[in-house]
């Protein structure tokens, strides 16, 4: 009986996690981030140290980077 119960418990949530939405995509600045936006916000506070104001001045290897 308990064997039920916990595979019966299980299974519910097993339903429960593929029913579930995903989670929304974290952005930076309207851009989309990988995974913590980290790399858009290393670009970002470098830009901002370097007192770079237009976006074409970003042109380096890293896309996050770049489009922070």
């Amino acid at each position: 009986m308990t064997i039920k119960i916990l595979a019966a418990a299980g299974a519910l949530a097993l339903a429960g996690l593929l029913a579930a939405p995903a989670n929304a995509q974290e952005t930076f600045h309207g851009y989309d981030c990988t995974d913590d936006c980290s790399g858009h916000e290393a670009g970002y506070d470098w830009a901002a140290r370097n007192g770079i104001t237009d976006e074409r001045d970003c042109d380096g290897d890293s896309r996050s980077f770049n489009e922070g």
